[in-house]
């Protein structure tokens, strides 16, 4: 099978950190819901607040937005759908979000969303290329999807070791995984007070 893309404008990578207090029982800050066309994201109370201060262009990505096949074969969980994964990223017993999210303007960043005493913080930690949705990719000779192709997962702790990489690498959280699809795929990890690529594949 052939498998080209254009690059085009994606808009924004939004990494979200939000979980519960320190004290109790850890909540979900979002629920992640399969329905026919996809899924459905519901975001915790203040979440939409936060995002819309931050800048009000804010949108997750739905179904519409990936490639047809991507939606269809994506193994989908509680935990995980293509535009968004749910885990303790940081190991601070909160739960977190990690979400794709379009910013209108053909900026691709990742973003860090925070739970403070009062109310969400959110700060830029990474940037990253423009070209995670193609204007058209080829399934197959004849036949062109159009959308995002690098869908998420989670990965939870264990030890990982690429050959792209000097060292193996110990997950003692979970992690966000980035598949640009049938092509290259990459972790993202908290170390240190901040997100950091491991490439698994290239």
């Amino acid at each position: 099978m052939l498998h080209h893309y254009r690059p085009c404008a994606l808009a924004l990578l939004a990494v979200l950190y939000l979980g519960a207090a320190r004290t109790g029982t850890p909540v979900e800050p979002a629920r992640i819901i399969r329905i026919t066309a996809g899924w459905r994201i519901d975001l915790a109370a203040g979440l939409e607040a936060a995002l819309r201060q931050f800048d009000p262009r804010l949108r997750l990505l739905e179904a519409k937005d990936f490639l047809p096949t991507i939606v269809r074969e994506y193994r989908y969980d509680d935990a995980q759908c293509p535009a968004a994964v749910i885990g303790d990223f940081d190991g601070n017993g909160r739960l977190d979000l990690i979400a794709y999210a379009d910013a209108g303007n053909g900026d691709l960043l990742l973003l860090k969303v925070s739970a403070g005493a009062k109310r969400y913080r959110v700060g830029i930690v990474d940037r990253a290329p423009r070209d995670w949705r193609s204007n058209w990719y080829v399934i197959e000779p004849g036949r062109r999807e159009y959308g995002v192709w690098a869908p998420l997962s989670l990965m939870r702790a264990r030890i990982l070791r690429s050959p792209f990489e000097d060292e193996p690498l110990v997950l003692r959280h979970d992690a966000l995984v980035v598949t640009w699809w049938e092509k290259a795929s990459a972790v993202y990890y908290w170390d240190r007070g901040r997100m950091t690529r491991y490439t698994l594949s290239d």
